[in-house]
């Protein structure tokens, strides 16, 4: 039954729909570039970063780090659903490693907006960057786990 109904499951479908319509909106309206997409950066990157947006790309950044809170809910929400889909009674716990890209996203995030405000001091930039690596640390080990999934659910029995 699983196999049949995964590409039909509705919280997939509208969790997976969440998580590009949100990206998208993010892509068209957010920076240039940001420290969130960085694999990593050092204290002096973060700050020397931050410290070169004029006003008009702090608002920028500053919405689409907002959005960025409904991004981490979708795929969050996607991850968790998803990998509890394709790893139904096998791997129960499996499906909070989907929360965790989120979790380091939202510290990231939140950390981002209160430094965007100004209402956090800077330091905290020598942590932050070990925080993003790790949401994409987890995003890959979440890729590989969807991969192992539908490889384990969908292969053909000899």
């Amino acid at each position: 039954m699983l196999k049949s109904t995964f590409f039909t499951d509705k919280k997939v479908l509208g969790y997976a729909f969440g998580t590009l319509i949100t990206g998208a909106v993010m892509s068209q309206i957010g920076p240039e570039t940001s420290l969130d997409a960085r694999f990593y950066y050092s204290f002096e990157e973060g700050k020397d970063f931050l410290a070169q947006l004029n006003s008009n790309q702090k608002e920028a950044y500053l919405l689409n780090e907002f959005l960025d809170l409904g991004l981490i809910f979708f795929y969050s929400s996607f991850l968790y659903v998803g990998l509890s889909r394709l790893f139904h009674k096998s791997f129960l716990g499996i499906k909070y490693l989907g929360l965790l890209p989120g979790v380091f996203d939202f510290i990231e995030t939140k950390s981002i907006i209160l430094l965007l405000n100004n209402t956090i001091d800077t330091s905290i930039l020598y942590w932050l960057g070990s925080i993003t690596a790790a949401k994409w640390i987890f995003g890959a080990i979440n890729a590989i786990a969807f991969l192992l999934g539908f490889y384990f659910r969908f292969r053909r029995s000899p």
